[in-house]
């Protein structure tokens, strides 16, 4: 994967191949010392096109300031790697030219109105990592992760991400397995875009809070098996967005997964494949839309809110509970 976003990225970069080569690896071992400096209110680490490796708990050199880290490829390395601030806004800021990898790391914005951003050009691998806003008031305000490069990919693992607004957005292909996402406080926000490729959202955990909506999007296929997703209002699954142009499957599969939104505001459970041309597969899945706050609600599926679904077009398999 990291090889394929390279080659795709490396038309956009503007050092050529022979300074790419020669470029550096600046590892921080002492994170109160150069390259790490104070820049106005935040604290800053700039290695320009050199690649960046965090091996240190990064925190602000002045009270509450932010973080802001630029490199060509950033790695924050755990268990000694880390950063944390407990400013206002965006208090994590991560942007790279290359890919960001989290291993074994925590990213912690601690303020209750505090954010965390990824910008990567090439891609994501965040692995049995931690990545939190907020305090034990308030949410934060999101984590944000986001790539711009051509067909970036996002492998997402064995982590935990915790705040209000979880975003991702990236080109590429979503891998995101056996993860655990909770939001809370006003109005929160799980939302997963992947805008030219695949989004495998398999195994994982995704819970909110009353006022909480859960969306998710993929050019081609949406793959939500074994995944739970609860929620106070609104789920809206939509596959296939690409239609034809799509190599692979453009369908959305339900397989032995929880969507459930039956308890705080009123909201619906929505699942499009492919504008209602392409398979949903709900074999062992457990639809709950609303059956406490408005009984007799069924999700829409392919348009369709009827029982049984083997009327509704392009649905497959029995759900263990649908209500």
């Amino acid at each position: 994967m990291r090889a394929v976003a390279t080659v795709l990225a490396a038309a956009v970069l503007t050092l050529s191949a022979r300074e790419r080569a020669a470029a550096a690896v600046v590892t921080l071992t002492d994170c109160t010392a150069p390259p790490v400096t104070i820049k106005g209110p935040r604290t800053v680490v700039d290695v320009g096109n050199d690649d960046l490796v965090i091996a240190c708990q990064l925190g602000p050199l002045q009270p509450l300031g932010r973080i802001k880290i630029k490199a060509h490829d950033v790695t924050v390395q755990g268990p000694a790697g880390g950063i944390a601030s407990d400013a206002v806004g965006n208090a994590v800021e991560v942007h790279a030219d290359g890919d960001i990898t989290v291993i074994n790391a925590s990213l912690e914005a601690g303020n209750g109105n505090g954010a965390i951003l990824l910008a990567s050009k090439t891609g994501f691998d965040i692995e049995h990592a931690v990545l939190v806003t907020g305090d034990a008031d308030h949410g934060g305000r999101s984590i944000i992760v986001r790539c711009t490069g051509a067909l970036c990919p996002l492998t997402l693992t064995h982590s935990n991400l915790v705040g209000r607004v979880v975003k991702v957005k990236v080109l590429g292909a979503i891998t995101a397995v056996s993860n655990t996402v909770v939001t809370r406080g006003p109005r929160d926000l799980i939302d997963v875009r992947s805008l030219k490729g695949d989004a495998l959202l398999c195994c994982d955990e995704m819970d909110g809070h009353n006022e909480a909506n859960f969306f998710a999007s993929a050019y081609c296929q949406v793959n939500l098996t074994q995944s739970q997703v609860n929620v106070g209002e609104n789920i809206k699954v939509t596959s296939g967005i690409g239609g034809t142009s799509c190599v692979g499957p453009t369908s959305t599969l339900l397989t032995d997964a929880t969507l459930n939104n039956d308890f705080g505001k009123l909201g619906d459970i929505t699942v499009t494949a492919a504008n209602n041309t392409s398979g949903i597969d709900i074999d062992g899945a457990t639809l709950v839309d609303d059956d406490v706050m408005k009984p007799g609600d069924l999700a829409k599926l392919n348009g369709c809110e009827a029982l049984p679904r083997s009327g509704c077009p392009h649905v497959t398999g029995t759900a263990v509970t649908d209500e």
